[in-house]
């Protein structure tokens, strides 16, 4: 006797949990971690181009904090714990040697350093798959510092490396984390106000490059404070870009963020408004200085540049005020372009 379709059982729809991956995205973390292994990960642009139908996939591990990277796809610590395979299980036995290596190094040597074959010795691994694995831990929320010096590069460990409370506190910690996928919104009780006025404009920007770098800000701050002000910077700049671009002007790419903005400003008339009050046309004015301040802070805080243990490091809030600030200015250029449109 056959069930009616009125009378059949209704198949309840499968719920994944949070930070459960789907099995197609877990095997093309699988092919991205062995690729990067033999020393080739993947090249986005490129890859993007030839692989339309896994796109999705590529962006479900982001959304999961399984990679970074802006040019190239790296696994990272966290997408290392979700790989499986006989590969990822000696790539994972490779990193806790080293990170037990390096948390005794520190213990001893807390100011000194180590170069790449001198740690590959006590490691007792080839230098490639040392680097392999201090990659890894640079790209975990224990960090390390690799410094690119010649012949060999200089590894350094911090504190992490003591007070997570070992290997196993460093993998909860990168749970802890990592875990829950990427929230859909920027700052918690900030964004909800103002996402919809001003903020929103760069979440449905037409310029892509704008888009990228404000997804970029958003998934660097909470964890990042470094990333997400070279990730600011990057979002001046695409938003001073697509001004003049759709001005019909030929950017120069060797010109400074501060002399692109200038530019822009011009276009947009923000530097000489007479319809507005003079308070807000002083504010405006004041914007070229600020940008200026924000392309210096990007070369001395941000992540741009290689930098050595006694560098300043940006706190969370400094990082947050950077990024408030570059995405209100972007906001205001963008907006401003699509406004003297409808003139």
């Amino acid at each position: 006797m056959k069930l009616s379709s009125q009378n059949a059982p209704k198949r309840k729809p499968v719920k994944r949990k949070p930070g459960v991956l789907s099995a197609s995205g877990r095997r093309l973390l699988g092919e991205m971690l062995n690729m990067q292994l033999e020393g080739a990960p993947i090249e986005l642009l490129t890859w993007r181009a030839r692989n339309a139908k896994k796109i999705v996939l590529l962006e479900e591990l982001r959304q999961h904090h399984m990679w970074d990277g802006d040019t190239h796809a790296h696994v990272n610590f966290w997408g290392l714990l979700n790989a499986r395979g006989p590969r990822a299980e000696r790539a994972l036995k490779h990193v806790e040697r080293l990170f037990r290596v390096l948390s005794k190094h520190y213990r001893d040597h807390p100011t000194g350093s180590l170069d790449l074959a001198e740690l590959a010795k006590l490691v007792r691994l080839p230098e490639s798959e040392t680097l392999q694995a201090a990659q890894f831990l640079a790209r975990s929320p224990a960090s390390l510092s690799i410094g690119a010096h010649e012949p060999t590069p200089l590894i350094a460990a911090n504190e992490n490396y003591v007070t997570l409370g070992g290997f196993d506190g460093l993998k909860a910690r990168a749970r802890e984390f990592f875990e829950r996928p990427i929230a859909p919104q920027f700052l918690p009780g900030i964004a909800p106000q103002i996402d919809g006025e001003l903020l929103g404009t760069l979440t449905h920007a037409e310029s892509e490059a704008v888009r990228d770098a404000w997804r970029k800000v958003q998934e660097r701050l909470p964890q990042d404070p470094e990333g997400a002000i070279t990730s600011a910077r990057a979002l001046i700049e695409a938003g001073c870009k697509f001004v003049l671009e759709e001005a019909g002007e030929v950017t120069d790419t060797s010109l400074e963020l501060p002399k692109l903005y200038k530019l822009a400003a011009e276009h947009l008339r923000l530097d000489i408004r007479t319809d507005i009050d003079d308070s807000l046309r002083r504010v405006l004015a004041a914007c070229a200085t600020i940008v200026d301040g924000i392309a210096h802070l990007r070369n001395r805080l941000s992540d741009a540049h290689g930098k050595d243990r006694r560098s300043a490091k940006p706190g969370r809030r400094h990082a947050e005020f950077i990024v408030l600030i570059s995405a209100a200015m972007t906001a205001l250029l963008v907006s401003s372009q699509d406004a003297q449109r409808t003139l």
